[in-house]
């Protein structure tokens, strides 16, 4: 028999004429239904006995695998036929929606129908709503996703190390350096979508200033600073090194840094406590007699509990070292003594008086 192009797999059959194929009536069988993932294909394979053609529909997903000719004599009757014949045994479906298959197999004798259907699941969104984040060291990145399927959804973050739950949407990252995390989003039929976030992570100044420092009231002192990886500015605005500063009460004076790109911002605080001086009087002025055997007595006070008091000069006085001292210049003159004060801090303050010495007392 002379035959054209025709595609035949496995059946016994007999020629009776030139026109017409004797067989029994074909059985088909083929692969089981199934669910894939969205964007991913699956091999659908069938045969059948007796079986001359193959017909798959919808076509519109599916691509060949196998297609093997044979010769076989040409039907003219158009029953079996089908002009969606596809008329191989293996084809590769790439549905992205749910979608069943008819397979048809057929001969002279008659069909077979059956059904192939193929799931295909919502395709997975991934979002991670924090693609580049930037921290300073210490710091913790807040990453965030979501996905388009409900619970259950299943989280997977890659690297797991510095992550507080890597199988959360929302996890905590705390990395000591610049790093892409990698979420994978699956349902129940493993499938799945991957995004990714980045973290990078800025190294933070390191600021040293003066230690607190108390200082008398009406004196001044000198503040430093220094950083290392960044750069610096005093809360007056200066960018010194080191400064002066006289202030009249307790003050706190800060450094501000943050590292050479502008960012992770630090601040150091001197803390300048001022001591009040304390409050001295020398008592009134005195007037003596010249030759005069008792002298005046010099009746000094101070708000200092715990002060120390000193009488200058201390020539023809007795007692400098006390509150009260006895003066007894020997000759006429006006004499000037100042009384110091020092309280527990070591800060001083004074007050003069003047003894004259005269022939007589005059108010």
């Amino acid at each position: 028999v002379s035959v054209p192009n025709f595609y035949l797999i496995s059946s016994p059959w007999t020629i009776s004429d030139n026109n017409h194929l004797l067989s029994a009536k074909p059985l088909v069988a083929h692969s089981p239904n199934a669910t894939i993932c969205y964007g991913t294909g699956i091999s659908l394979t069938a045969s059948g006995s007796n079986a001359i053609y193959y017909s798959w529909s919808p076509t519109s997903s599916l691509t060949t695998l196998s297609l093997t000719p044979v010769n076989t004599p040409t039907l003219t009757s158009t029953l079996y036929h089908f002009g969606n014949d596809l008329g191989i045994t293996k084809v590769i479906a790439n549905p992205t929606v749910t979608t069943t298959y008819t397979l048809i197999v057929s001969n002279n004798s008659g069909m077979d129908t059956s059904y192939i259907t193929i799931t295909v699941p919502e395709a997975i969104v991934a979002i991670v709503q924090t693609p580049s984040s930037t921290i300073c060291s210490g710091e913790s990145a807040q990453l965030l996703s979501k996905t388009n399927i409900g619970t259950p959804a299943h989280y997977s973050w890659n690297p797991t190390s510095s992550l507080t739950n890597a199988t959360v949407f929302n996890p905590a990252a705390n990395p000591q350096n610049n790093i892409t995390y990698t979420l994978t989003i699956s349902d129940d039929w493993n499938c799945s979508q991957s995004s990714s976030a980045f973290v990078h992570v800025e190294i933070n100044p390191t600021l040293s200033v003066s230690p607190a420092i108390s200082i008398c009231k009406g004196s001044n002192t000198i503040l430093s600073a220094s950083v290392l990886g960044g750069t610096f500015i005093w809360d007056n605005g200066s960018t010194n090194t080191s400064i002066a500063v006289q202030p009249d009460s307790s003050t706190q004076y800060i450094a501000f840094a943050q590292n050479n790109n502008g960012y992770c911002p630090a601040k150091q605080t001197v803390l300048v406590s001022v001591i009040p001086l304390p409050i001295v009087s020398a008592g009134q002025d005195q007037l003596m007699c010249v030759g005069s055997n008792t002298g005046v007595i010099l009746s000094g006070s101070s708000n200092s509990s715990s002060g120390s008091y000193e009488w200058q000069p201390s020539t023809y006085l007795t007692n400098s070292n006390s509150s009260t001292a006895s003066a007894n210049p020997p000759s006429i003159g006006i004499y000037h003594y100042t009384l110091t004060v020092t309280e527990s801090h070591g800060c001083s303050n004074y007050d003069g008086i003047k003894v004259t010495v005269d022939t007589t007392l005059q108010a």
